[in-house]
């Protein structure tokens, strides 16, 4: 795994050109720390620079800048293609060697014989890379299928810029970044930015699937990017086209499939593992893996003293069932609240999924011991395991059949009750409840219950639930919110249930635009790759091949992947609440983070950055204190961009 950057039409003095690439590539050299390789041609007016973390073939025929064999195409790429045997053996039978143990060899000359469109449809894997065409004076940006590995891509008056991460900008000279407001919309509604949009006004993400081309020399403007594959299209074929068989046949080709993916997923030249939280989809990925391994795998996990956030004891359960060499640590607040900066710093553009921290947690003990990582993530968007999944459908029917002046008096009861005394009425709730029956949160509930009420679509449904904040405007001075990706028409027009819908929609914003993006920096920041095997592209197209009643059923989630894994350990460590990774952040803000978070929240502090409403922004801060109220999300959103704008003085607000 690895880190790119580079420039086109930059008409900089020959002299300049490896000085600037240099540095570039030492921003971002966290992504490749083994080897930072640079090329350019000043007569073009192009220079890449690639920062190499050093995975197959760890030998200098691996290193790139890469020129293919005709000399024809230069590559930098991030990534790795796990069919990358079977297409060197294809490459041979049409006459093109294949001398070196790189995958990055093997995507050139595929380029080369295949042409891009090609060669990209027969890839199996994760990817960003640049490519130039020297014949054709033409550069070509492209991204993985479902956006597992990041690409920007900038133009600045004539001269474009592209990178994995956006610190690599601030080496180029004369690049001016300037906020872009209206992505602020989309950050605090999410906590992330949406693509195709980035925190500057004149950089964008290359979106999922896609590949975009410019030519040297030539004005440059906003060129669309191509698509060469849609998770939407996929979607469709799959729920037009069924699976045929019945359940039983569906669990032995699904596992079949594992067997193969994993398999791949596995190749490595260096120490490999895999986290292991011990949810349903890590410990599957490790079951396999503990399958296909002719010794015990390597796997790791973190846990936390306060129960309710704590899987540990469940992995560690697991991790003996399997066989597999285990390491857990277990941090106190104070081991995670030492490395908040730490971690915070690696973002390149604002982002606030605090399970980030946890998650550079178990990458940084992971890091210690092996290189190379394998992750479940994935399995909730196309298996259905988020609650949401479950009662969405359900709720909309429920409230659907309410008069609206009822279902506005719920509204305003349940939003007017302070969120402390509904979390302190769940204690005696849950004495009342079944075992297992137990209420968590319930002051989240009530809140988001009460914006429920208020819904009057199963479209605006779903984007209140998926909404962390539902008024970013009234925090804001200036800036229009940009329309969310999840309001697009294309996912909401598949024929099949408002669960499966809401699974695309996922597939296509949440998944790349948080989850990926918060694995991708946490593990890269320490030089570990992280692999996602339940989201190679062939696990994702027969997955949506696969009937509801498949995933979903009984009030339950994920019914094939808990069956499958039923047969590597207990069903006792399966069929349990699921508990997601995450920090008492609420807590914490009340406690620990607050003289951090006062600074932060100070009004001098606010007026400065230029973009807050201050008055609002202490509203919610005073609210949060007296716990009337839980805004521990969105507060944490302003404090994260707050930090991000102080560790980034050259970013122009204007």
């Amino acid at each position: 795994m690895c880190g790119l950057a580079g420039l086109l039409n930059s008409s900089q003095h020959p002299d300049q050109w490896s000085n600037t690439l240099t540095s570039m590539g030492a921003r971002i050299s966290h992504r490749g720390p083994d080897y930072q390789g640079h090329w350019y041609s000043a007569e073009d007016e192009i220079g890449m620079v690639h920062c190499r973390l050093s995975i197959l073939d760890t030998s200098e025929h691996g290193n790139q800048p890469m020129k293919s064999r005709s000399g024809r195409f230069v590559i930098s790429y991030n990534g790795e293609l796990y069919n990358f045997h079977e297409l060197r053996s294809e490459l041979k039978s049409h006459g093109h060697p294949v001398e070196s143990d790189s995958d990055t060899e093997v995507l050139l000359e595929g380029i080369e014989c295949w042409g891009l469109e090609k060669c990209l449809s027969k890839c199996a894997g994760m990817f960003a890379f640049a490519l130039w065409d020297t014949k054709k004076k033409e550069l070509t940006l492209a991204r993985d299928r479902i956006g597992i590995k990041p690409l920007y891509y900038g133009i600045h008056g004539n001269m474009l810029s592209f990178c994995s991460e956006l610190h690599a900008l601030m080496e180029v000279p004369g690049i001016e970044l300037k906020l872009d407001r209206n992505s602020l919309g989309s950050y605090l509604r999410h906590n992330y930015i949406s693509s195709p949009h980035s925190i500057y006004q004149s950089v964008r993400k290359l979106p999922p699937g896609t590949w975009i081309r410019f030519r040297s020399g030539s004005p440059l403007v906003e060129a669309k990017p191509i698509r060469y594959w849609s998770a939407s299209e996929q979607a469709l074929a799959g729920i037009t086209s069924p699976f045929e068989g019945n359940y039983e046949e569906a669990k032995e080709a699904l596992e079949e499939k594992f067997t193969h993916v994993i398999s791949q997923h596995m190749l490595s030249d260096v120490p490999l593992g895999a986290f292991l939280s011990g949810g349903i989809d890590s410990s599957l990925v490790c079951s396999f893996m503990a399958k296909l391994s002719s010794k015990p795998i390597k796997t790791f996990s973190i846990g936390f003293h306060e129960k309710r956030f704590d899987e540990a004891r469940y992995a560690k359960e697991t991790a003996s069932h399997i066989g597999s060499d285990h390491t857990e640590l277990y941090l106190s607040p104070s081991d995670v609240l030492e490395h908040i900066p730490t971690v915070l710093a690696l973002c390149d553009e604002p982002f606030a999924d605090s399970s980030q921290i946890p998650t550079w947690m178990v990458s940084r003990l992971t890091r210690s011991k092996v290189t190379v990582s394998l992750s479940g993530d994935g399995g909730d968007e196309l298996f259905g395991g988020y609650t949401r999944y479950l009662y969405a459908q359900s709720v909309w029917k429920a409230l659907s059949r309410i008069p609206s002046p009822l279902k506005k008096m719920g509204s305003s009861f349940l939003s007017s009750v302070p969120q402390s005394i509904w979390d302190n009425s769940s204690g005696i709730l849950n004495k009342l409840l079944p075992k297992g029956g137990g209420i968590s949160h319930l002051g989240d509930k009530a809140q988001l219950l009460s914006r429920l009420c208020s819904c009057s679509s199963p479209k605006d449904l779903y984007l209140s639930i998926a909404s962390l904040y539902h008024q970013p405007q009234s925090l804001l001075l200036e800036g229009e919110e940009y329309p969310s990706a999840i309001l697009d028409k294309e996912p909401w027009s598949l024929p099949s249930s408002f669960t499966e819908q809401m699974m695309l929609i996922d597939l296509l914003t949440y998944l790349p635009g948080d989850i990926l993006t918060k694995v991708d920096r946490a593990s890269m920041g320490l030089s570990l790759e992280a692999r996602v095997p339940l989201l190679d592209h062939r696990l994702v197209d027969f997955a949506w091949s696969l009937p509801l009643e498949f995933k979903c059923t009984q009030g339950q989630g994920k019914r094939i992947l808990r069956d499958i894994l039923a047969k590597h350990i207990p069903r006792r460590l399966i069929d349990r609440p699921k508990m997601g990774f995450s920090i008492p952040l609420a807590q914490w803000l009340r406690g620990p983070l607050r003289e951090w978070c006062e600074e932060l929240f100070s009004e001098k502090s606010l007026q400065d950055s230029g973009v807050w409403n201050s008055a609002e922004v202490r509203k919610l801060w005073a609210e949060h204190l007296s716990a009337k109220k839980n805004h521990q999300y969105i507060l944490w959103n302003i404090v994260v961009f707050q930090q991000w704008l102080k560790a980034n003085p050259k970013v122009s607000v204007v």
